[in-house]
């Protein structure tokens, strides 16, 4: 930890060094080895520069968890609507999708995710403070997204404006 420590608050463990940490590697501990984004050098600590990563850690990249996400995201984008913030916590919790400018909060709920109780009292209570804060909230399925896009496309336009689009 003391490598990754001193390689900046965007680092994290990464490599062999990681392997070992949780358990996939046995024997002799590796030397530290640290990926971030900023350009650091510690001594003795294997250091790789990552510039993806500053998407990653600033929220500008658009993390998918599941096909159903991905196939949301392509449908935002056909009706040319703005993307999301995906997978970000609000609130204290994750949301699959959020538009903070807009107080929008869409969850996407696959059978295969969400059909135990725990994760359906954790999906209720996520709406509802949702719902406290003030954001419009929208729960779609798997078949809303894939097999009855209109009603879903509908109501995205409704509440979303027009993304910003480049002439061709």
């Amino acid at each position: 930890m003391a490598a990754v420590l001193g390689c900046g608050p965007a680092a994290v463990l990464s490599g062999r060094a990681a392997a070992f940490m949780l358990g996939l590697l046995r024997g002799r501990p590796p030397a530290p080895e640290v990926t971030t984004t900023a350009d650091r050098r510690v001594p003795r600590v294997l250091t790789h520069r990552a510039r993806r990563l500053d998407a990653l850690f600033t929220g500008e990249a658009r993390v998918t968890l599941s096909e159903l996400e991905r196939e949301f995201l392509a449908l935002v984008d056909s009706i040319e609507r703005p993307r999301p913030r995906t997978n970000r916590s609000v609130g204290g919790r994750y949301v699959d999708c959020h538009w903070p400018e807009h107080r929008l909060v869409v969850e996407l709920d696959s059978y295969r995710y969400h059909h135990t109780r725990h994760a359906w009292e954790q999906d209720r209570r996520r709406e509802r403070e949702a719902r406290a804060r003030g954001d419009e909230f929208r729960r779609y399925t798997y078949g809303d997204v894939t097999e009855d896009r209109a009603l879903v496309e509908a109501e995205l336009c409704d509440l979303l404006p027009q993304a910003n689009v480049a002439p061709e």
